[in-house]
């Protein structure tokens, strides 16, 4: 339980007024909203981070087709399992930080 305590003095009758609140509710919804935003903050963290490790993968992905047009046969295998290990990183990189 919090307790809100305020204190006034009163000049003229010489007393002091003492006025206790409950502001239980109060804390503990500043605690949520503070948990709240930290959460905000490591999700936009972790699109950013997804974000960076996509980018270069799309690059990547655009040579390496590119490339297996012109590779001998056995050369193209080899882009296509890069490729698709590309595909599996970036799925994963989605999976990881932009899933509930």
């Amino acid at each position: 339980m919090y307790l809100q305590v305020t204190i006034d003095y009163m000049k003229d009758e010489e007393k002091f007024f003492v006025q206790l609140g409950d502001c239980t509710e109060t804390v503990y919804m500043q605690k949520q909203l503070a948990q709240a935003e930290s959460l905000t903050y490591l999700g936009e963290l972790a699109a950013s981070i997804a974000h960076e490790i996509r980018n270069p993968m799309t690059s990547l992905k655009g040579f390496t087709q590119l490339m297996q047009t012109e590779a001998s046969e056995r050369g193209g295998k080899y882009l296509q399992v890069i490729e698709q290990e590309m595909d599996r990183q970036s799925s994963f990189s989605l999976c990881r930080f932009d899933c509930n």
